[in-house]
């Protein structure tokens, strides 16, 4: 009875054996399979890809391409192309260049002529920018051409001006000319920029100075006091007699008039 158990159990055991062998050679070979699968398994067409690509080529060549130029060949020289009297006026010249038209070129040369304006203190400034402009005969197609200038105001460039500012509102009268210019019924087009030409006065306000009598139409209105002062401190004498009026010879700057104006403070002055 023993032995037959024992030979029972043995047989179940090498019956789960061989069940576990089969189970483990039909996963081996189902991962075989797949394996196989994942390496014979076409890629994803890319036709509407390709051809997406093949188009967008296409136009691309059809299409100019401008050529980059770096920002440092953008620069700009100023020369300086007149003077006279010993350099009282100055006229200095930035070139035109191909490629800009009058609002582009005048953003392009800001900081060259801010720093021109920088280096020219206490004088007056004006921009004149010279253009070529073109129109076409209907009647005959020809096209004529004429140099045109558009300028700004002069301003006064002083120790404690804005250049920026100043250089800002000279670019805007320039651009508002030149449209005015444009929309005047004559059919000009803008063709090119010639130069921009920089003009600078030296500014050399009147100062103070000694007794000077006044023009004969003035002195017989009798309303001015003009003092009769043999200095050049004009200015200390006249606040001091309008802080101190005098009914008689006003004009005179006496000891009294003296005294009051010491008590003043003309530092700095």
């Amino acid at each position: 009875m023993s032995n037959t158990v024992k030979g029972f159990r043995h047989f179940k055991k090498n019956a789960a054996d061989k069940v576990q062998n089969v189970k483990n050679y039909a996963k081996s070979k189902c991962n075989d399979f797949v394996d196989w699968l994942h390496k014979h398994v076409p890629p994803k067409p890319k036709i509407i890809d390709t051809a997406f690509e093949h188009v967008n080529n296409s136009i691309l060549k059809l299409l100019p391409r401008r050529k980059k130029i770096p920002k440092k060949e953008e620069s700009f020289e100023v020369e300086e192309t007149k003077s006279a009297l010993k350099k009282f006026t100055i006229q200095y010249t930035i070139p035109g260049k191909d490629g800009y038209d009058p609002d582009s070129f005048l953003d392009s040369v800001k900081e060259t002529v801010i720093k021109l304006f920088e280096n020219n203190r206490e004088t007056k400034v004006k921009m004149i920018l010279r253009c070529t402009m073109e129109r076409t005969d209907i009647k005959t197609g020809q096209i004529h051409t004429c140099d045109k200038q558009f300028h700004s105001e002069m301003e006064i460039n002083l120790q404690s001006t804005d250049t920026c500012e100043i250089y800002t509102k000279m670019k805007d009268m320039i651009k508002e000319r030149i449209t005015k210019f444009l929309r005047g019924g004559s059919n000009w087009k803008f063709r090119s920029i010639i130069r921009l030409e920089v003009h600078t006065v030296k500014y050399v306000p009147l100062k103070g100075f000694s007794y000077i009598p006044l023009p004969q139409e003035l002195a017989k209105k009798k309303a001015i006091i003009n003092l009769k002062n043999n200095d050049n401190q004009c200015f200390k004498w006249a606040v001091a007699r309008a802080l101190n009026p005098k009914q008689r010879d006003a004009q005179l700057i006496d000891k009294y008039l003296q005294a009051k104006a010491k008590e003043l403070n003309w530092e700095n002055i």
